[in-house]
């Protein structure tokens, strides 16, 4: 998580709810997660974000495994 912090800026409300969406991730599964997991599940969050500001996401990766 610290190499994503280094490259995205983030405004004070953005570190926020960054920390709001880890505290769900570890309320949901606080019994069984390992930190492993724990990152893994935090990166798919930011990147359900980042990918959702993409045009043709979903086109594009059906291009690239059907090539």
């Amino acid at each position: 998580m610290i190499p994503l912090q280094k490259t995205a800026p983030m405004s004070t409300s953005g570190a926020e709810r960054n920390f709001s969406r880890l505290k769900r991730i570890k309320t949901f599964l606080r019994s069984t997660m390992t930190q492993d997991r724990l990152t893994a599940l935090t990166m798919l969050s930011f990147g359900k974000e980042f990918i959702s500001t993409m045009e043709n996401f979903n086109e594009k990766v059906i291009d690239k495994f059907a090539a």
